[in-house]
């Protein structure tokens, strides 16, 4: 399931670390439709199978500062389940409804204007081109050193394969996982900023080849780490 909302903001400036932000609306919205649910997403550690992406009318950015040719941005959020985006839809419909306004940073609030289900689109073949509407994560975890962030770069599709065949492996066959191909087409590094913590992450076009039902779970649920948090949403280019 594909949603986007169109958010209407009190002034044209926001900070570049604006995911957690994004994340704290989600847990309000859900907060005021069902505690339960929000409870179930947000209260407990568990791996969540969607991701979002933000579309802003930029400017500039200075200072860490985004700003803004309008007052309006865009949240795209996508879903595996059909069920968990029911639940939020019917927590953001809520909120509009209400009026509720969210806080995201620098004495700054946005509210819901218009919330619109995207038609997804069909994955038929076993190859795919995909932009990345939010930069793609790739996190190493390393045995008693900090975390490694790594572009897409080939030490980084090694670690990335050997994260989604650790983490997809009671969802997919270990055959279908290794035979899975990730090619950078046209990438950029970029320098990603979440929670004042600054790392490493990939934008921009790259080609999946695989199992037809594993490029269409990236496609639904998102490809990398931090996902949940706003990281790794493709779309499938026609």
């Amino acid at each position: 399931m594909r949603l986007s909302i169109e958010c209407i903001l009190e002034k044209d400036e926001i900070s570049t670390s604006y995911n957690r932000k994004i994340l704290s609306f989600f847990k309000k919205a859900l907060e005021a439709y069902n505690k339960d649910i929000k409870k179930f997403f947000y209260d407990e550690p568990m791996e969540k199978e969607m991701t979002f992406s933000c579309y802003f009318f930029i400017e500039k950015i200075e200072n860490n500062k985004i700003k803004l040719r309008e007052n309006n941005f865009k949240i795209f959020i996508t879903f595996n389940s059909i069920i968990d985006g029911i639940h939020f839809y019917n927590a953001f419909l809520e909120a509009r409804a209400n009026k509720i306004e969210f806080n995201i940073g620098d004495n700054n609030s946005f509210k819901i204007k218009n919330i619109t289900k995207i038609k997804e689109k069909e994955i038929n073949g076993t190859a795919g081109a995909f932009k990345l509407l939010s930069p793609l994560v790739i996190r190493e975890k390393r045995e008693g050193k900090k975390d490694w962030y790594h572009f897409l770069d080939e030490k980084g599709i090694e670690v990335l394969k050997n994260n989604l065949c650790y983490s997809l492996r009671e969802k997919f066959s270990k055959d279908i996982l290794e035979s899975l191909e990730i090619i950078p087409l046209d990438v950029k590094n970029v320098i990603v900023n979440f929670y004042d913590i600054k790392f490493n992450a990939t934008k921009g076009l790259i080609a999946l080849k695989g199992n037809r039902e594993l490029l269409d779970y990236f496609y639904k649920s998102g490809i990398g780490s931090r996902k949940s948090s706003g990281y790794g949403m493709l779309e499938l280019m026609s």
